[in-house]
């Protein structure tokens, strides 16, 4: 009956289409926002060792190098603006709402270079990991293990916060994992 007085509503105010209580009217948004969080939790899951059952198989970007163009070396102003543009990767603004940098960082801050890479603004500099560790090597922010191609925060204070955030939201979204109801 709500249904039928939703359709008569919005056909009424001129707005054919589908009428639905889903997101926007839109009935495929509700499935698009269960994959979404599906694929985070299990993604997440397996970051933590847990392997969270089927995971969906990976986008195509993060099964590519920095592109299908040859890397390129940087001269000093592309360093310096993707040093930027990294640097704002792990500042406190966007750390605070950026859940897949936090689900990707370990224990102590460590993020890998290669998914740094695969970053869109990253991709367009066409920098290899080396490249991108060598415009990162005068960070201020930023302190690069070479050795293991990864980054993360110097200062100790902010590292170890954001490094225990994002243990706790991998522990957060195990609890929530099927796997975990499942086994309850």
């Amino acid at each position: 009956a709500a249904a039928a007085a939703a359709a008569a509503a919005a056909a009424a105010m001129g707005y054919p289409g589908y009428p639905s209580p889903y997101y926007g009217g839109y009935p495929y948004a509700a499935y698009a926002m269960q994959h979404a969080h599906a694929y985070a939790a299990a993604q997440a899951a397996a970051h933590a060792g847990q392997g969270g059952g089927a995971t969906p198989p990976p986008r195509a970007a993060a099964t590519k190098s920095t592109g299908s163009k040859p890397s390129k070396p940087l001269n000093d102003d592309q360093k310096k603006a993707l040093t930027k543009q990294i640097e704002f990767y792990f500042s406190n603004d966007n750390l605070c709402k950026d859940l897949y940098l936090r689900s990707h960082m370990d224990s102590d801050g460590w993020v890998l270079l290669t998914l740094i890479s695969q970053f869109n603004q990253v991709r367009k500099y066409r920098a290899s990991c080396e490249g991108i560790a060598e415009a990162l090597a005068s960070s201020s922010l930023l302190e690069v293990d070479a050795g293991s191609n990864r980054l993360r925060l110097k200062d100790e204070e902010d590292r170890k916060k954001w490094a225990k955030s994002s243990s706790e939201l991998t522990t957060h979204i195990e609890a929530m994992s099927p796997k975990a109801a499942a086994s309850s």
